[in-house]
């Protein structure tokens, strides 16, 4: 949340593809929209791929180059990892999150690379445009490079301090299960209200737990990590 010192600032969360001027004309919009902007490229880890390693290398050295002398643009790459969307929205949050704190406003461009990562970034958008209205997602056309908004798609909230409390818990280092105890430690609740709380999650479709032999381990599901990653970007603005 900005406290007003350094005038308005503007985060552009923009997923990459090879072309930079899908980039460049959603950041050209933007600069006569704020004092600032933070522009955060996001692309995905190229798993070996040495064509696309050097692509990617030269679309982020044209628009770091472009920007470079733009005093009202500060630049940052950001390389993810192949996730399903759910999981993948959860890190683009994760990652944006630390730039969050003196922003006034965050949008995020589905501006081209794969399908995998802008499907992500505009599930997120949709997602937590309709938590906070100081989110907006944006599509970038290919052909014209025109804007289209992503409609704001309402998710469910979680309902009551422990069960969030166990929801955020879950979504934490979401590729790691946890036990009851383990959830049960971390709130500081009984393992039975933490048992039966973490079953109803279950049951809403936002866990997912797995008998163990004497233990249960509990996972999240994506629609948890997509509403915990609307949460995270809402209480950052």
């Amino acid at each position: 949340m900005n406290t007003g010192q350094g005038g308005r600032k503007l985060v552009a969360a923009a997923t990459m593809g090879w072309s930079p001027q899908l980039i460049l004309a959603p950041l050209t919009r933007r600069l006569q929209e704020a004092d600032r902007v933070e522009l955060h490229l996001l692309h995905l880890d190229p798993a070996g791929d040495k064509a696309a390693e050097a692509n990617i290398a030269r679309t982020l050295n044209e628009i770091k180059t472009m920007t470079l002398y733009l005093e009202k643009v500060e630049t940052h790459s950001h390389r993810l990892p192949r996730l399903e969307p759910g999981m993948l929205a959860y890190r683009i949050a994760e990652t944006l999150e630390p730039s969050l704190d003196d922003a006034d406003t965050l949008h995020i461009i589905a501006a081209g690379g794969p399908r995998l990562l802008a499907a992500a970034a505009t599930l997120l958008a949709a997602a937590a445009s309709a938590t906070t209205p100081k989110v907006k997602g944006f599509i970038v056309e290919e052909d014209t490079r025109e804007e289209h908004p992503i409609p704001p798609i309402p998710i469910r909230r979680i309902m009551g301090e422990t069960k969030a409390a166990i929801a955020t818990i879950l979504a934490q280092d979401p590729d790691k299960p946890k036990t009851y105890q383990e959830i049960a430690k971390a709130t500081g609740k009984d393992p039975v209200t933490i048992k039966r709380l973490t079953l109803e999650l279950a049951r809403e479709g936002l866990a997912q737990c797995t008998k163990k032999t004497r233990t249960t381990l509990c996972r999240p599901t994506p629609t948890l990590l997509l509403i915990q990653a609307a949460e995270k970007i809402a209480q950052k603005l």
